[in-house]
């Protein structure tokens, strides 16, 4: 959950999986990079639970 200082991932919208994966991958900001260390299939994973998770 998202205590205001930073963006709630669950505000992304389902055509959004590009920034999602560049974010993740790549990292921003304080959040680190995972691209190393998660396979394409705990990507999928991940962007399924945080879906699960949407407001809209």
């Amino acid at each position: 959950m998202n205590t205001g200082s930073t963006f709630d991932l669950r505000r992304l919208r389902a055509d959004e999986r590009p920034r999602f994966d560049k974010a993740t991958k790549d990292g921003k900001g304080q959040m680190p990079a995972w691209g190393g260390v998660l396979s394409a299939e705990e990507f999928d994973q991940l962007w399924a639970y945080v879906r699960s998770k949407a407001d809209d």
